[in-house]
């Protein structure tokens, strides 16, 4: 089987997860911009390396079309767990990482980090306070339309730019295309973003740092420091209780099967005590929807995204 050279093989993709646990993928890409020797203008640095990005990605992307392989879209992998048998198809790790200013409005690549564009609102560009701490990528956030502490990222998008398999095409906002943990690219998973064009509006810098130091500093009280993958489960529409807080009524909080916890600061983060196998939180997540659903007849949904065959 012939491959593109920036195709590798057998990566094992518990590096790859916040969580630390998954076997290899068979064929693996990183997707990252090129760097330049800074002797021509920054359009022309973000020109240059957008064609080889784009390039990359029709490459990958024939590639897994020509050998019946599935893709998936990796970020820094902060809502993803692994399979321990990892994935039998190609996992196209977005690096493409570039954030700046087209005149008035933020342009943001999908493998961005959503901490570095809270570092450019700290400058006075207010909007992202509420994602202060809040791990994972641009591109991620967009998909599953991450939110926190009263903000959901597409609150912030304006326009989308996505290779569908074929062309790359843009995608301007509309309420229809998203909603609680939900936009739609998940019903698209075909669709690979690519960059987001962002709004913001200009506040005291002094105003933005403070919220955003706040922010951050109540995440850091409320969420475990050993690794997880975030929330688990998404919040019930049905009740007016966190999916959290269900599972904590439920007695659950510091439940564990071999290394893999039931958080005791927070139940709806499952936390790697070292060495937990994908297995092992597939276990918890059983027990926690099963009694969650025997005490209070609500069903939980997984929030995280299970890749490989579990």
């Amino acid at each position: 089987m012939k491959f593109p050279d920036f195709v590798r093989r057998n990566i094992p993709l518990a590096g790859y997860s916040t969580l630390g646990v998954g076997g290899p993928a068979d064929y693996f890409a990183d997707i990252k911009r090129i760097e330049t020797d800074g002797s021509e203008s920054e359009d022309y640095h973000i020109r240059e390396a957008k064609a080889t990005f784009f390039v990359s990605v029709c490459e990958a992307h024939k590639f897994a079309k020509e050998n019946g392989l599935d893709i998936f879209v990796l970020g820094r992998g902060s809502n993803v767990m692994f399979a321990d048998s990892g994935f039998r198809g190609l996992v196209l790790h977005m690096g493409m990482s570039r954030v700046h200013f087209q005149n008035d409005k933020l342009i943001a690549e999908a493998g961005a980090l959503v901490s570095d564009l809270v570092t450019l609102y700290e400058n006075g560009c207010g909007g992202l306070e509420c994602f202060a701490g809040l791990p994972g990528t641009v591109g991620g956030a967009i998909y599953g339309n991450a939110g926190c502490f009263g903000g959901q990222f597409w609150d912030i998008v304006e326009k989308i730019m996505f290779f569908d398999g074929e062309y790359f095409r843009t995608l301007k906002k509309r309420p229809e295309m998203f909603g609680y943990r939900w936009s739609i690219f998940k019903d698209n998973p075909g669709w690979i973003i690519v960059e987001a064009r962002l709004k913001f509006k200009l506040k005291d810098s002094g105003q933005v740092t403070k919220e955003t130091k706040r922010i951050r500093n109540l995440r850091q009280s409320k969420q475990p420091k050993s690794p997880s993958v975030g929330c688990i489960f998404k919040n019930p529409a049905e009740s007016t209780l966190s999916a959290g807080l269900l599972i904590d009524l439920c007695g659950l909080k510091g439940k564990r099967i071999g290394s893999a916890m039931i958080s005791h600061e927070h139940a709806n983060f499952f936390v790697n005590l070292g060495g937990a196998k994908a297995r092992d939180f597939i276990e918890l997540i059983k027990i926690a929807k099963s009694h969650v659903l025997k005490k209070f007849g609500i069903l939980l949904k997984e929030e995280i995204i299970l890749v490989g065959d579990f």
